[in-house]
Formats: structure tokens, C-alpha cells, sequence
């Protein structure tokens, strides 16, 4: 087993609200996000993700949608674990109890220095209806399960402005799964729909994990149907490789960490080799079984691993986190690296912090036994970023990231398979 930690040292932080939840910006590595494609009447814009498995995916399309134009998400979204994978039936689903709904027509929300995502996890909460401001555009849809193609009921959905990332509107979905906003601005939107209730993963419509991912919307006068996709976590694809750098193929997987940060991680990684990245919020090591099985099935060279903030939160007995992650890694007997993150325990809560160093020993002892296993210290680069300026250039709230501290968990995993997996 080897352990990697990165130097302890402050960064810069240059830019961060130009970083901010760029629409339509530069990726990581200077290439472009999302290429902007005009769907003409009756063409169908293809998605990242809807590729079939094992082909080299580029990166989201934005589709500029026009009146009374229809954007609907595919029934089923192909990726590599979608075909053949074994089923797995002893993961757990949260369930979270439905919040309380309210109307108001005050500010919305900015996203400031967060994620996008975060803010919308904290919005969730003490969830609110919010009206948009008046205008000449409509936007309107249906929220489905990927699997069942059932409509999805109490679905939170959200219109963000791709401009400044406010959070323009706000609502629910009908027991029929349909929502609707009467009077929009238009302007230019990405859509993100969250199903508290039923527990799917959310998503950044047509199937982004994080903001910068998700399609940008050209709403103009009239109606759009904008329709969504949300799956459950055992049912959830994962995303083809993408990139075009040859020799590894790299499959990185984790809580919110990793879907508030897909972006900058791609960014960070697919330099190395093809990758797939897939992270989801709310997430015990063991719930991410599913996950881990579909992105074996893909044979990847390299993995990397990055749980346990959840096991943390919710004081989850350390013996079944470690066996969870011991039966996800003997999913990977070709792998030439296995690399695991460990848990910052540097937050303002003193009971994270003391089961977050009780989960980080048993981490360290687990993956010294775990063949070509990996220990890659993100509790000591989070450190040594603390130590070099505040907490809220890289945190949000002590766990979760602002986007400069995404691109440093991205770097941190981008430098621990350079290492681990030299070529």
C-alpha cells in the first residue's frame, strides 16, 4: 500500500466567481463545455451519456431550443453497467421524508461562492416555491423514473439562470410527474430536478451530475417542454468514458464531493487517461455498491475511491464501512491501482472530526491489506489549505467543496494516479 498525500501548501485562489458555475465556459483542461448545437424542428440532440457503452463520449451539447420546442429526456440512458451487470439487491435507498412546501415571490437565493448543487441541497430543506419573474417565455415538463418510466411525484425542480447562477424558479412536480412555469424571462436556464421524497439522484437535466455539465437552455418566447430523467441509485447509470488521452481508463466514484465536482475532476484526470466519473450525494460506502459494480464491469485500469463522509455524518459502524469497501475493491481484480480517499477531518464540528480520524485509521489499515491498494490523504491536503487562507475559499461547510476546492480534490486525485499507475 502506498500513501499519498501532496504537499502542504496554500493555493491561490484566482477567480473564484469567475470559476463560478461557468455556462457555456472552458472546461479544466481549456476545452470547451458545452459547444452550443441549434436542434432544428424534429432533430434530436444527443446527450453525453447516451452513446453506447464503450465509446468515447464527448462533452454535454447545449441545445439552443426555440418556441414551443421539445426537449425530452431518453426513456433509458445506455452506459456500461447497464448491460450484463449482475443485479444487486442489499443496497439502501435514504428516504427522505417530504419538506414542507411554501410560496413566495421574494429574491431566490444567490449561489454565491458554492456549488450550485450545494445550494440547492441547502435550498431543499426548507424547500419554497419560488415564482419567477414575469415574462414572455413558458417552460414546462415531465419528471420520469429511468427505470420503471413511472411519473415521478414531489419532484423538486429548479430554473437557474446560466448567466449568474441565480436561482430564477422553483417547484413540484403533480402526482402525474408534470410541472410548469407560466411566465419566464427568457434567458438562458439549466434546469436541476431533486427528488427528496423518493430518494433518486438528482440531476442537471438531461443527466449532468453538476452544474457545469447540465445542458444550457436557450428559453425564448413561448412554450418549452423541457422533460427529465431521475433514477434510483441501484438503477443509476454510469457515464461512458470520455476523453481522448490513451492508456488508463480511469473510473472515479463518490459521494457528493465527487458530483458536486465532476466537472473540475474530468478535467483533472482525463489527461491521464479515459475516464468515468460518477458521484452521488447522501451516500454510505455501502450504498454505492451498485456504483462500484457497474464501473467493474467496464474493466478500468485504475479506480479511484472517495466515500465515507456520509458514514461519518451519520456515525455508521466503521467495521461495516470497512467490509463495504473491502467487497467493492474485490470488484477490481484487474486493476493496476485502487486508490481511496480519506475524510477531512479539519471541519468546525468536533464529533465529525473525532469519527472522521476513527474512520481515517481504519481506512489507512484496510487499504494496506487491499491489493494494490492506494491511500491518497485528502485529510492533509484539506489541512494544509486551512492553513493557508479560510476556510470559505474552499469549503462550504466544512466538508463540501466551493469550486476551488474542487479543482484541488481533483488535482489530489489527478497527481495520486500518476503515481500509483505510472506510465
Amino acid at each position: 500500500m502506498a500513501w499519498f498525500g501532496g504537499p502542504r501548501r496554500s493555493v491561490a485562489l484566482v477567480g473564484l466567481v469567475g470559476v463560478l458555475l461557468m455556462s457555456g465556459c472552458a472546461s479544466d483542461d481549456g476545452a470547451s463545455l458545452a459547444p452550443r448545437a441549434t436542434t432544428a424542428p424534429g432533430a434530436t440532440a444527443v446527450p453525453r451519456g447516451s452513446e453506447p457503452p464503450g465509446t468515447v463520449a464527448p462533452d454535454p451539447l447545449g441545445t439552443t431550443v426555440g418556441p414551443d420546442t421539445s426537449v425530452a429526456a431518453p426513456a433509458s440512458l445506455p452506459g456500461p453497467g447497464s448491460q450484463g451487470s449482475p443485479p444487486l439487491t442489499d443496497t439502501t435507498l435514504a428516504r427522505a421524508p417530504s419538506p414542507a412546501v411554501t410560496t413566495t415571490t421574494a429574491t431566490p437565493p444567490q449561489a454565491g461562492s458554492a456549488n450550485a448543487l450545494d445550494e440547492l441541497n441547502r435550498a431543499e430543506a426548507a424547500f419554497r416555491k419560488i415564482t419567477p419573474k414575469a415574462g414572455a417565455a413558458a417552460v414546462g415538463g415531465r419528471v420520469t423514473d429511468g427505470h420503471t418510466n413511472e411519473p415521478v411525484n414531489g419532484a423538486q425542480v429548479w430554473m437557474i439562470n446560466s448567466t449568474d447562477s441565480t436561482l430564477e424558479g422553483s417547484t413540484v412536480t403533480t402526482a402525474d410527474g408534470r410541472y410548469h412555469f407560466a411566465s419566464m424571462v427568457p434567458s438562458h436556464y439549466r434546469v436541476s430536478v431533486q427528488d427528496p421524497v423518493g430518494g433518486r439522484v438528482s440531476v442537471f437535466v438531461p443527466f449532468g451530475p453538476d452544474f457545469r455539465s447540465g445542458q444550457d437552455f436557450s428559453i425564448g418566447p413561448g412554450l418549452t417542454t423541457i422533460d427529465a430523467t431521475l433514477y434510483a441509485v441501484a438503477d443509476q447509470p454510469v457515464p461512458p468514458y470520455a476523453g481522448t488521452a490513451t492508456g488508463r481508463r480511469i473510473a472515479v466514484y463518490g459521494d457528493s464531493l465527487v458530483q458536486q465536482g465532476t466537472t473540475a475532476i474530468r478535467g483533472a484526470v482525463e489527461p491521464l487517461g479515459v475516464a468515468s466519473v460518477r458521484g452521488i450525494s447522501v451516500q454510505r460506502i455501502d450504498q454505492m455498491l451498485p456504483i462500484a459494480a457497474k464501473e467493474a464491469f467496464a474493466g478500468p485500469t485504475t479506480v479511484v475511491i472517495a466515500l465515507g463522509n456520509n458514514d461519518v455524518t451519520q456515525s455508521w459502524p466503521i467495521d461495516q464501512s470497512i467490509a463495504a469497501l473491502r467487497a467493492q475493491a474485490a470488484l477490481f481484480p484487474g486493476s493496476t491501482c485502487i486508490a481511496v480517499l480519506n475524510v477531512n477531518d479539519h471541519t468546525a464540528d468536533a464529533g465529525f472530526n473525532a469519527r472522521a480520524h476513527d474512520l481515517n485509521g481504519q481506512l489507512a489499515a484496510a487499504v494496506a491489506t487491499i491489493p494494490h491498494g492506494y491511500l491518497v490523504d485528502w485529510e492533509a491536503r484539506a489541512a494544509g489549505l486551512l492553513s493557508g487562507g479560510a476556510a470559505s475559499s474552499w469549503f462550504t461547510d466544512g466538508v463540501h467543496l466551493t469550486p476551488a476546492g474542487s479543482e484541488q480534490y481533483g488535482q489530489l486525485m489527478a497527481s495520486a494516479i500518476s503515481t500509483c499507475d505510472p506510465r
